[in-house]
C-alpha cells in the first residue's frame, strides 16, 4: 500500500488542499459563465478526425496539429480560474473528451491515469471541466475515494487497471456519483479510481480535460515493458510536444527523449478483501461529495 508523502502546498484554499489530499479529488467552481460560452464556441469551431464513437478524446487524434491546437485553446480559457485556486501549478496540456448519447455502450470503465510526473516528487493534477450539467443520466464522473493511496507503482500508459475483476463490487460498494454544474472542476488525483457511465440522454456530453502539476516539475512517460516474471517500466523524461503530437501510449524515440530511470515492477498479489478492507476507512456519505 502507497505510502503517505508530503507534499507543498498546491490549492490556495487549505480546506481544498485537505479534502484532496484525503480523498484523492476535489469539485469546486471554475469557469464563469462568459467563460462556458466561449469555450463552447471554441469547440463547435474545431475540425477533428475523432468521428462519433460512443466515447471520444481529441487526445486520440492522429493530427498533432488539432491536438496542439485545442491544448492551446483549454490552456488559455482555464489561464484565469487556475490563478485564483492554485499555487505556483502549471498546465501541462488539455483535450476535449466528448460521450455521444447511446443507450447501451460508452461506459468508460474503471481505471486510473498514466503517471506523468516523478509522483515520488511532485503531485500530479487531472482536471476535468464539464460544458453542460452532467448527472447519472449522461454519464457523470464516478470515484472511489482514497484509491489513490493503495499502490505506490508508477502507472505506465496502455497497462491494465489491476483491479478490473471487481469493477462492479467496487463501484456499488465505494463509487461516488459526481453530478457537477457546466464550468465547475474537478481536480484528480491521477491514481484515484474512476469511471462514467453510458450517456443516455440526448445530447453530447462534452468536457474539457487537462494535465497539471507543480510548477518546478517536468513531464514523465512511463513505458510498460511485459515479461513472463516481473515486468519493467522504462521512464522517459518527455515534453508536451510528446503528450501533443506522439500516438497515445506510444514508446517515446529514443534519439528524442532521454531514458531517465528503469525499474522492476514486482507483481503483487492483492485479494478482494485486502483492497476493501483498505478503502472503507475513506467511505464517504452520500450527501457529501464534495469539498
Amino acid at each position: 500500500m502507497k505510502a503517505s508523502i508530503v507534499n507543498r502546498i498546491l490549492f490556495k484554499n487549505p480546506e481544498h488542499q485537505v479534502f484532496f489530499d484525503v480523498n484523492g479529488y476535489v469539485v469546486v467552481d471554475f469557469l464563469n459563465d462568459r467563460e462556458i460560452t466561449s469555450l463552447k464556441k471554441f469547440y463547435d469551431s474545431l475540425e477533428g478526425d475523432l468521428g462519433e464513437p460512443a466515447f471520444a478524446s481529441t487526445i486520440m487524434s492522429k493530427s498533432a496539429i488539432y491536438r496542439n491546437a485545442v491544448s492551446k485553446g483549454i490552456g488559455n480559457h482555464f489561464e484565469r480560474a487556475m490563478a485564483t485556486i492554485f499555487e505556483e501549478v502549471t498546465f501541462f496540456w488539455g483535450n476535449f473528451n466528448i460521450k455521444y448519447p447511446h443507450q447501451n455502450i460508452g461506459m468508460v470503465p474503471l481505471h486510473q491515469d498514466p503517471s506523468f510526473l516523478d509522483e515520488r516528487r511532485f503531485q500530479p493534477l487531472g482536471l476535468w471541466v464539464p460544458l453542460i450539467d452532467t448527472n447519472i443520466e449522461n454519464g457523470a464522473l464516478e470515484v472511489i475515494p482514497g484509491s489513490h493511496h493503495f499502490l505506490d507503482f508508477p502507472r505506465c500508459g496502455g497497462a491494465a487497471f489491476p483491479f478490473s475483476k471487481y469493477q462492479e463490487a467496487l463501484l456499488k460498494e465505494f463509487g461516488i456519483s459526481l453530478p457537477m454544474k457546466a464550468g465547475q472542476i474537478y481536480i484528480g488525483n491521477p491514481a484515484l479510481f474512476h469511471a462514467s457511465p453510458t450517456n443516455k440522454s440526448l445530447h453530447p456530453r462534452i468536457a474539457a480535460a487537462g494535465l497539471a502539476g507543480p510548477s518546478e516539475s517536468s513531464l514523465r512517460y512511463h513505458c510498460y515493458n511485459e515479461s513472463g516474471a516481473n515486468n519493467s517500466v522504462d521512464i522517459f523524461e518527455v515534453d508536451r510536444k510528446y503528450y501533443l503530437s506522439a500516438p497515445l501510449f506510444s514508446r517515446p524515440n529514443v534519439k528524442e527523449y532521454e531514458i531517465v530511470e528503469s525499474l522492476v515492477l514486482e507483481k503483487q498479489k492483492v485479494t478482494k478483501e485486502i483492497l476493501f478492507d483498505y478503502l472503507n476507512q475513506f467511505k464517504i456519505k452520500k450527501d457529501h461529495v464534495t469539498c
